[in-house]
């Protein structure tokens, strides 16, 4: 997992192409105009998905945890507060589905707070629960760009 400012996103450009790629476009765009969506970057290998949303109370977020993609979380508006654990400490809820690279988990974790003009990127093995409120429910708009993990 890394946590960072915008700004610093050209220390993590070497980590592969795919990543030089979703972090360009997030440091490049203007977010705060996209719509709701997904947004190509480099066909299904690296994808934007664009979306707006309210954060809810910790009882009502999930862990989840992806093998395919990475996730480059990316706060364009508000701030959330999210889980991050290593899924071997977790339990399955609902087995991994490798149609929506997408596993249900629950267990245990640290949480940190995401800011505006912050991103976080989730590596396969690393759970994540996001969307939940700081203190109250906000509004937050997020840019989630899916890197695929073996490019």
């Amino acid at each position: 997992m890394i946590i960072d400012k915008i700004e610093n996103a050209c220390l993590y450009k070497g980590i592969s192409r795919g990543m030089a790629l979703a972090l360009e476009f997030l440091a490049s765009e203007d977010l705060s105009g996209l719509k709701t969506g997904k947004y190509l970057i480099d066909g299904e290998k690296v994808f934007a998905n664009v979306s707006s949303y309210d954060t809810r109370e910790l009882e009502q977020c999930s862990w989840e945890s992806h093998r395919k993609y990475i996730d480059v979380q990316y706060i364009v508006k508000g701030s959330e507060r999210i889980g991050y654990a290593n899924t071997g400490k977790m339990n399955a809820v609902k087995e991994y589905d490798e149609g929506s690279d997408f596993m249900l988990l629950s267990g245990k974790g640290d949480y940190f707070v995401l800011e505006e003009g912050s991103f976080a990127v989730f590596f396969p093995g690393d759970a994540h629960m996001p969307g939940i409120a700081v203190s109250n429910a906000a509004g937050v708009k997020k840019v989630v760009v899916k890197v695929k993990a073996d490019d």
